[in-house]
């Protein structure tokens, strides 16, 4: 588990950065295209390279990260659609419905930051957002329901640019 919790990990900060650099890029070249429109210079680079750096983001990047997300939930016997319980030594266990995850920095050491809703009394996933850490090794994940949570997030949360 270790070892592959270190390949995902890798993994996903790597399509992290790739996925930032685009979605930083998108704007830029919009602008840079719509101020040189009258331009003859405008019309040297075809809009094109957008929709390409835009189709990438959306059916590459962006897909291979979610991927990774799958694969590393499932080392610890979960899917985003279930309940959950993670407990972690020295913490305080935490119940949530998972929304969606990062992962921290590869030099630090390998583990999630999993974000969701915290359960409601009824146990129902409410409006408060929880984080906990899935540490390969030392976290446990207890599904308290399977299927009964919140489904993933079509896309990651952006990141900050």
């Amino acid at each position: 588990m270790d070892q592959r919790a270190r390949e995902l990990h890798q993994r996903s900060n790597e399509l992290e950065r790739a996925e930032c650099r685009y979605a930083d890029l998108v704007p830029r070249l919009a602008e840079f295209f719509d101020k040189l429109a009258d331009s003859e210079f405008g019309h040297k680079i075809g809009r094109d390279v957008l929709a390409r750096v835009e189709q990438v983001l959306g059916e590459e990047i962006r897909p291979q990260r979610r991927d990774t997300w799958d694969q590393y939930v499932a080392l610890f016997g979960f899917t985003w659609n279930d309940v959950v319980r993670v407990d972690n030594a020295g913490e305080t266990p935490v119940e949530m419905a998972p929304s969606h995850m990062n992962f921290a920095p590869f030099h630090i050491e390998p583990f999630a930051w999993l974000h969701g809703w915290a359960l409601k009394a009824d146990g129902q996933p409410g409006k408060k957002v929880l984080v906990a850490k899935l540490r390969p090794g030392v976290t446990i994940v207890r599904v308290l329901r399977r299927g009964q949570g919140t489904p993933k997030q079509a896309s990651p949360v952006p990141a900050a640019s």
